[in-house]
């Protein structure tokens, strides 16, 4: 099975690579959304739930929570949005050949994505973005980053631009040797 990850920075632009992946007709997990489900079911912000799942069953939590979706998926090919740990994409390696798309943004242009975004849990002031982004480092998750096998800037190229580049990068991470 052949596994593209989307990783980046809240506010990164993931949106954008999971809207492209799915034009493409790749089937998609996003898994800021099984964090979200699971917050929802115990009643706490997602915040928290990313972190007792990943308490309670290791820095991989979220990915494996994935692989119970993904023995639904039939193909041999899945993109997977939201990547936040060297621990994930190696859970993720006992299936298949990972590969890794990063998307960048600037903290500021970022935080003004999250302010005008407005989930719930997305960040009201500077100080709590900067607490998020924190958080999201201290994960590894800037490790991912730097390690990507493609990566997109996402500051000032407009979103049209953006889309078509990621296009091009699922393309290229689709005919990739492993």
């Amino acid at each position: 099975m052949k596994i593209i990850v989307g990783a980046g920075m809240p506010g990164s632009g993931k949106g954008l690579l999971t809207k492209a992946a799915s034009e493409l007709g790749l089937p998609i997990i996003i898994l800021g959304d099984l964090v979200r489900e699971k917050a929802k079911e115990w009643g706490i912000s997602p915040l928290e739930a990313g972190q007792r799942i990943r308490d309670e069953n290791g820095p991989a939590g979220v990915a494996k929570l994935a692989l119970e979706k993904l023995k639904g998926i039939k193909g041999d090919v899945v993109y997977i949005d939201g990547v936040r740990s060297r621990h994930e994409i190696e859970e993720f390696k006992k299936l298949g050949d990972v590969v890794v798309i990063a998307i960048h943004a600037s903290p500021k242009v970022r935080f003004k994505r999250l302010y005008k975004r407005g989930r719930p849990d997305d960040p009201k002031t500077w100080e709590e973005f900067v607490a998020r982004d924190e958080k999201e480092l201290s994960r590894g998750l800037a490790k991912v980053i730097a390690r990507a096998d493609f990566v997109i800037d996402n500051n000032d190229e407009g979103e049209e631009t953006v889309y078509k580049e990621c296009i091009e990068k699922i393309k290229k991470a689709l005919n990739r040797d492993p």
